[in-house]
């Protein structure tokens, strides 16, 4: 993870360093969404995922990502491309303000029909929690309840938001 965060090394299977993902993958949201072994090396989690060529995201290597400037930046250009491809922009990156992307409609109906991105949601989760950017979870908490409670364009979301995507929220004291 640290390696891949470093770009040494590229994801796998049928993958790439992080800069081409970041820079060359970014707006290409049919190979974002058909292409599966990224996402668990962008959002390393402690926990083993679907791609048996991806590690799990070790103690010692989440301290090292979180003090390293230059990873912390790839961190963030990592969720604010996911934020992307699910209908939302990162308005700010100290509060993790999030609002809805100019083709949010296309990108949310995505995010409804298809319920493998669900998964990919609560794994970005539980990665804000495990590299430093707990305060990033609430405001996609409240535009995913938005938009699912509100808006009704994640209506069929509502069993995941309530399951478990609010259970992801963490008290100061909980950290």
């Amino acid at each position: 993870n640290l390696r891949f965060y470093r770009n040494e090394i590229p994801s796998s299977p049928h993958g790439a360093l992080i800069e081409v993902i970041l820079n060359e993958w970014k707006d290409d949201m049919r190979l974002l969404e058909t292409h599966h072994g990224y996402v668990q090396w962008l959002f390393p989690i402690h926990e083993e995922g679907m791609n048996a060529n991806a590690q799990v995201l070790q103690v010692h290597e989440a301290e090292r990502m979180k003090a390293d400037p230059q990873i912390r930046e790839r961190m963030k250009r990592s969720y604010a491309m996911m934020m992307r491809f699910y209908g939302a922009d990162v308005v700010n990156f100290v509060t993790g303000e999030l609002r809805r992307s100019e083709n949010f409609r296309e990108r949310l109906n995505n995010l409804n029909q298809r319920a493998h991105n669900w998964l990919r949601v609560s794994r970005v989760l539980k990665w804000l929690g495990e590299v430093g950017f707990e305060h990033y979870k609430l405001p996609l908490v409240f535009f995913l309840a938005y938009e699912t409670l509100d808006s009704k364009l994640l209506s069929r979301c509502s069993d995941s938001l309530v399951d478990f995507w609010i259970g992801t929220l963490r008290r100061d004291g909980e950290l």
